[in-house]
Formats: structure tokens, sequence, C-alpha cells
């Protein structure tokens, strides 16, 4: 019983960061991001961006917000 409860635990620990890290799929956060890749000026993150923040407004327009929030992160890592 302790082992179980304690495999649970650490499992629980590790995938917990993972969730954590989605951003918030909302409105302004989609704001603030577009307004952030628009001001890149290497063309190719740019074009590169758009079509992720593409994907995460077709999630949310889905109502896939953990999708979406994933998406964003994708989209986050290209630019920043």
């Amino acid at each position: 019983m302790l082992k179980s409860t304690l495999i649970a635990a650490t499992f629980l620990l590790l995938a917990g960061p993972a969730y954590a890290e989605n951003m918030k799929c909302e409105e302004a956060t989609m704001t603030m991001m577009t307004t952030e890749i628009e001001a890149l000026t290497d063309a190719g993150k740019k074009e590169m961006a758009m079509a992720e923040m593409q994907k995460a407004k077709d999630m949310m327009a889905a109502n896939d917000m953990d999708g979406c929030g994933t998406q964003l992160d994708a989209t986050a890592k290209v630019y920043r």
C-alpha cells in the first residue's frame, strides 16, 4: 500500500510540471503573442510563429482549451 502510494505521488510530481507549463488559452494571451510575433524582424520565424498561432486559434474556436494551451507553448518556442 505504501509503495503504491509513493509511486503514485512520484508520478504526479513528475507529470505535474508538464501540465503546468501550458499557457492559458484566452483572448488576452492570443493578443499579447500576436503583438510579439508581429514585431519580429526575422521573416522566417515570423511566418512559422503565425502558422503555429493559427493552429492555436483553430483549437480555441473548437473549444479545445488544453490543445490550445499546448499549441501556444509551441508557438512561443518558435519565436522566443
